[in-house]
């Protein structure tokens, strides 16, 4: 009985341990980055994709992530800007907002300037978390996204993943 016991045990450690280690290895940390110039920290298990009007794309099993390069003479020449490369984040938020008419508020955070909206594709609703970021010669739209119900659970993590982006 105390062999059976101590069997029984074990094995229930030698599980814990395999539980653990998986856990562990799923939340390890990679650094993601885009020949454009961007990198993020993200967890691990994200898959990077090729989406038409997206420099960067990365989806995970709950999230994804998308980033748009808008070079400076782009703007300029669109007439969104004038004198793009003297503009601030808040004034890129600002006309990210306005084109797509979303009704946000830009916050800021130490160095971040966000904001976030919620959209409904093929009948689901989507919570995205809006960073800008500015480059040498570009501004960055980075977007996290996740189904709106998941909204509370993420956002503190969209949060410590945009204080990781870096922009060239």
């Amino acid at each position: 009985m105390k062999k059976s016991i101590k069997i029984m045990l074990s094995m229930m450690l030698v599980c814990l341990s395999i539980f653990t280690f998986v856990a562990c290895s799923n939340n390890s940390e990679k650094t993601y980055t885009c020949d454009a110039g961007l990198s993020i920290t993200l967890n691990n298990g994200f898959i990077e994709k090729e989406i038409v009007g997206q420099t960067y794309y990365l989806q995970s099993t709950n999230i994804i992530f998308t980033a748009t390069k808008e070079l400076f003479t782009e703007l300029d020449e669109s007439g969104a800007f004038t004198d793009a490369k003297n503009k601030t984040l808040k004034n890129y938020a600002n006309l990210i907002i306005s084109l797509n008419r979303l009704s946000s508020q830009i916050k800021e955070d130490n160095d971040l300037v966000y904001f976030s909206y919620t959209k409904s594709v093929s009948g689901q609703s989507y919570y995205y978390f809006a960073v800008m970021q500015k480059g040498t010669d570009a501004f960055w739209l980075c977007q996290f996204a996740c189904l709106s119900k998941n909204k509370d659970k993420y956002t503190p993590k969209f949060i410590d993943y945009a204080k990781t982006i870096t922009v060239s």
